[in-house]
């Protein structure tokens, strides 16, 4: 009975063996699909991101580009303006405003032109006689004297009231404004005088006048016609006024996303 029963045993032994080698075999094969699907679909997803992350930084450079281009535009709208004070003496309110106009419907995000002559007082010599009459005259008179001279020049020469802005009725509230009184404005100002270049201010977040939250201004001196400028100290001299525009950041950058397919990627 014993050896009848042997070979089923060995047959049965035989049956599990194959079966467990079978489902080895399959699950190998299922293992080795899930490492290839794995693989492929790894390296797909690196391909796609990697197109995608090239083209997000070409359409970026491109929104940078157009920011820029936006910047220039208004870059040489101001040298428009402050062509059209060296051409001439005498500026009308009516021809401001209508050349303001006309600049200000060609770009996009410019909230205003303005023009900020240098307010010129009393000859500093005359002042120095002045104060020497009322008793500055020796010692530390002398001291007092000069330091009183250098407070009144230093005063006279650092003022740029706002004379005229385009649009007057929205921005009425800036007439007599005086630019070195806007802290974000001082830097740039001394800085396009020194260098006769165009200079753009950090945001105008202390300019209680204006309704916008991302304002900043571009700074264009105007020199005296005729006068050299080829050092600093001439260009401080001789600098009667200068030409300003005020721009929206936000109107500018949202202008040129929406000329661009950058949103699509975000």
């Amino acid at each position: 009975m014993a050896k009848t029963d042997l070979p089923r045993v060995q047959n049965s032994s035989v049956s599990i063996a194959n079966g467990f080698r079978s489902w080895l075999l399959i699950a190998g094969i299922a293992l080795l699909g899930c490492i290839v699907t794995v693989s492929i679909s790894y390296t797909s997803y690196e391909q796609s991101r990697k197109t995608t992350l090239v083209e997000a930084q070409s359409r970026m450079a491109d929104l940078v580009g157009r920011i820029q281009t936006e910047i220039n535009i208004h870059m040489s709208s101001v040298r428009a303006f402050r062509a059209l004070f060296d051409v001439s003496n005498d500026i009308t309110k009516e021809a401001f405003s209508s050349y303001a106009s006309s600049l200000r419907a060609s770009a996009a995000g410019t909230i205003a032109y303005g023009w900020a002559p240098r307010k010129r007082g009393a000859d500093p010599e005359a002042f120095a006689k002045r104060m020497q009459s009322l008793g500055f005259n020796n010692g530390n008179d002398v001291q007092a004297l000069e330091d009183a001279i250098s407070r009144r020049v230093r005063a006279i020469e650092k003022q740029y009231p706002i004379a005229a802005i385009e649009p007057s009725d929205v921005l009425f509230s800036l007439f007599g404004s005086d630019l070195v009184d806007i802290p974000s404005i001082v830097r740039p100002l001394q800085d396009s005088i020194d260098f006769d270049e165009i200079q753009l201010s950090d945001p105008l977040s202390s300019l209680n006048t204006i309704s916008y939250n991302s304002a900043v201004m571009l700074l264009y001196p105007h020199f005296k016609r005729g006068a050299q400028n080829f050092l600093v100290d001439q260009r401080r001299k001789n600098v009667i006024g200068v030409v300003f525009a005020l721009l929206d950041l936000d109107t500018i950058i949202s202008f040129a996303v929406r000329s661009t397919s950058i949103d699509r990627l975000v």
